[in-house]
């Protein structure tokens, strides 16, 4: 008897209850697109309400506190509504012909043009729409998306070049996307499809696997290949015959960043381990023992920063320190140097008949800058 034959044998599929499920599961996604385009009327009701008494400009705050939601949610939601009721697209969606993502998808691309040039996009849109629904076929956002910019395009190609110029100038930017386990998303807004794809092919150049022994997953060796090549970080060329490093740098896959400007905040029992009070990383905030540990053996220039009893900065040492990179002995013999010095006597000169003598600042250490943590 082949394996598994007596499984099979003994259950069965309840294909009558299957069918069930599967059917209350498209009614509420129909009754879902159902009640956004009602909710958009009445969004749309309310505004009007508000226009007659002169408050139209209330109407995004008056939706946030009835939904119990942002302005910004609120806001967008409203010209949502504006739009789709121009186009006569609500009547659709009570129809089950467009989905609640779907309505996000056209507002997106048509909001931004012309009525006049929206309005015969719309119609053909939605023709395609019902003819989908007749088929069963749902088309995903993305998709309907890229069918609508290819409509745009054809219909206005000096507009769209146009449009996208000035979105460029508005949405470029590079932001940071802080994650709650202390990760962070670095992005780039509004690169031009050539570049985007320029860079990803650069990227998977640089993201294959180093050697047999290199277990990452194909994602983590993107990310790496792509902050390597921000940071400058490239293959450590070597002597054949000593197989010595010939140029020193930050080799790829590194830990932390070198030969860049990063500024950390320790306190100096922190640093020596004595103290699980976190570092701070100037522009982020809190991080993790690990991370200052790889900070501080990436090559730091350690600083140190006197303080007064509530932790406010009274006066910063001249002499810096400068432990070699890698080196865990080199970094804690700097931070014990640093922990023995007596604090200053006054944060700068006073006369005595003008400012009383100042208090004495608390030898709490210094703030290092780039990490702690030794081997």
């Amino acid at each position: 008897m082949p394996v598994g034959q007596g499984v099979l044998a003994t259950s069965t599929l309840d294909v009558g209850e299957l069918d069930r499920i599967g059917d209350r599961i498209e009614a509420r996604e129909r009754d879902r697109s159902v009640q956004h385009a009602e909710q958009l009327t009445d969004a749309l009701a309310l505004y009007r309400t508000l226009k007659a008494a002169g408050m139209e400009l209330s109407t995004a705050a008056q939706l946030a506190l009835l939904m119990g939601c942002s302005e910004y949610r609120a806001n967008t939601m409203l010209e949502e509504a504006h739009i789709l009721h121009g186009l006569g697209a609500l009547e659709p969606m009570r129809q089950g012909v467009m989905t609640v993502e779907q309505s996000h998808a056209v507002a997106d691309v048509l909001g931004t043009v012309d009525a006049a040039l929206a309005a015969p996009l719309w119609d053909r849109l939605h023709e395609r729409l019902v003819l989908d629904q007749q088929q069963s076929i749902v088309r995903p956002p993305a998709r309907l998306r890229e069918l609508l910019r290819t409509w745009l395009i054809a219909a206005d190609p000096e507009g769209d070049a146009r449009r996208r110029r000035s979105d460029d100038e508005d949405t470029a930017d590079v932001e940071l996307w802080k994650r709650d386990n202390g990760l962070v998303d670095l992005v780039l807004r509004a690169l031009t499809a050539a570049d985007a794809q320029a860079c990803v092919d650069r990227i998977e150049e640089r993201a294959q696997p180093a050697g047999a022994d290199d277990d990452r997953p194909s994602g983590a060796r993107r990310r790496d290949a792509a902050r390597d090549l921000l940071l400058g970080r490239v293959a450590l060329p070597f002597d054949p015959d000593t197989g010595e490093v010939t140029d020193p740098c930050c080799p790829p896959r590194s830990s932390a960043p070198c030969g860049a400007n990063v500024f950390v905040h320790v306190p100096i029992q922190t640093a020596l381990e004595q103290s699980t009070q976190p570092a701070e990383l100037v522009g982020h905030g809190p991080i993790d023992p690990a991370a200052l540990r790889d900070l501080l053996l990436a090559a730091p220039v350690l600083h140190r920063v006197w303080v007064d009893g509530n932790g406010v900065p009274v006066a910063v040492d001249d002499r810096t320190w400068r432990p070699g990179r890698g080196d865990p002995e080199g970094v804690y013999d700097a931070l014990r140097d640093m922990s023995t010095g007596p604090p200053p006597d006054m944060t700068q000169p006073r006369h005595p008949d003008d400012h009383p003598d100042p208090p004495r600042p608390i030898a709490r250490g210094p703030r290092v800058l780039r990490k702690p943590h030794l081997a």
